[in-house]
């Protein structure tokens, strides 16, 4: 059942699980490229194959990233790099984030149902409090983050965590399960949220394409080959146009729902250094801006 808009948003958090690791944004005191996904779809969409891209692309990469492969295209120190880490259940505790982290500080959960673990975690104070080590875990890509004291287990603090999301569930489940108190927390404007086709689309039977290109590969092994400080900047004239639309669309949607639309601008701009990395570049254009927006 392939959805366009879907395709295009999970082709953006796909981007996002190589991207976030090493690559940060200029842009005041920096962003990082991680970012929490959530498609909404009805029972029935395929929405677990929307993982199946970053698993893909991740093992085809690491393939093609032979010692020769990297000599070759000047990264031959980069062989014992951090590469992202993916992470297929939601997190039962906050110490199980960190430990997660400090074993890889570049994450990707690709979570399945992830309102039912939300609906839970209102119920349950550890869950609870592991929701609120993620909202802390979002901002904290170029600083550090450590989980507090435990009795029994010593935790390190952790330098630049890169933490992201792709989730999915139905509509009616999240928007049934999210309380207001979580919202307060800022569960709801760190979520790039995508509602599908609510009704499935036209089945096709064939011509749909499982296996990436090797040009596709080849870009991805590219993006992890990047150092730790590569940087996205903006040009003039896309910083022009970022103040301009952030004026027009994001400050009055954050001043009317800051619960919704508080991060529509920092996440407008996360999305266009994607786009612009996507076209191999690292700064932006006053295009990227516009299509982010």
């Amino acid at each position: 059942y392939p959805s366009v808009g879907t395709a295009g948003f999970t082709a953006l958090s796909t981007l996002t699980a190589f991207a976030q690791t090493n690559i940060t944004v200029k842009s005041r005191d920096g962003l990082g490229l991680n970012e929490y996904y959530m498609v909404l779809a009805p029972t029935g969409f395929g929405k677990e194959d929307l993982r199946k891209p970053a698993e893909t692309l991740d093992k085809k990469s690491k393939k093609l990233m032979t010692v020769e492969y990297l000599h070759k295209n000047g990264a031959g120190n980069l062989i014992g790099l951090n590469n992202v880490r993916f992470s297929y259940s939601a997190p039962a505790s906050t110490q199980g984030i960190h430990q997660i982290l400090e074993g890889n500080r570049s994450v990707f959960f690709l979570s399945d149902e992830f309102a039912e673990w939300l609906r839970l975690s209102h119920k349950d104070s550890t869950k609870q409090a592991a929701l609120g080590y993620l909202m802390q875990v979002y901002t904290k890509a170029l600083s550090i983050i450590e989980p507090g004291h435990a009795v029994t287990n010593k935790y390190e603090p952790v330098e630049n965590p890169r933490l992201s999301i792709l989730a999915t569930s139905t509509a009616e489940a999240m928007f049934e399960t999210m309380t207001r108190e979580q919202a307060d927390s800022g569960a709801y404007n760190r979520w790039n949220m995508f509602v599908g086709e609510q009704e499935l689309p036209q089945k096709v039977y064939d011509g749909l394409v499982y296996e990436p290109e090797d040009q596709l590969v080849d870009f991805i092994a590219w993006v992890k080959m990047q150092s730790e400080d590569t940087v996205i900047k903006f040009s003039k004239e896309s910083f022009a146009e970022y103040k301009k639309l952030d004026q027009e669309l994001a400050e009055p949607i954050k001043i009317k729902d800051a619960l919704l639309g508080g991060r529509l601008g920092e996440q407008s701009i996360k999305f266009a250094a994607l786009i612009a990395l996507s076209d191999k570049r690292f700064v932006m254009s006053a295009s990227d801006i516009k299509t982010a927006f």
